[in-house]
């Protein structure tokens, strides 16, 4: 995806909490997974120590809710790095970190310190673009509900 192809838009009557700390990243996961057939997300702190995940046959989809870290921050190829945006919020698009063929990660910007990390890997069921896609629209389910 170009930078372009990054940005989306979204409205929302949602207000945000005031920090990441005073949410609980299993239940955003699931109001942004809705209707999408995923099991409800489980606890995960590979990411962060408030993070969630859900899989379904061979897709899986997660959320980081990280107040230590920035999108400054991230480590990767700058080759596999985007900039875009999401309601006019700050996002990084990371394809294939680490080398994961169908694995893609939206970092969304709370703060210079802190942000939300969707990472969906497809594995074998599906490419990089596919997955990139589907962490976008993730992302943009997301956005709203953060500080």
């Amino acid at each position: 995806m170009t930078p372009s192809e990054v940005t989306a838009a979204a409205t929302s009557n949602v207000t945000p909490p005031a920090s990441l700390r005073d949410l609980n990243a299993c239940s955003i996961l699931d109001n942004a997974l809705e209707g999408k057939d995923f099991p409800r997300a489980e606890d995960s702190d590979i990411g962060s120590n408030n993070g969630c995940r859900s899989n379904k046959m061979g897709n899986s989809t997660a959320l980081d809710l990280d107040d230590q870290q920035g999108v400054d921050d991230v480590r990767a190829a700058p080759a596999r790095i985007h900039d875009g945006s999401i309601n006019g919020r700050r996002i990084l698009q990371v394809k294939e970190n680490g080398g994961t063929e169908g694995m893609c990660q939206i970092m969304l910007e709370v703060s210079t310190e802190s942000r939300a990390m969707v990472t969906v890997t497809f594995g074998s069921r599906g490419d990089t673009d596919q997955a990139c896609a589907e962490a976008l629209s993730t992302a943009e389910a997301i956005e709203p509900q953060l500080p």
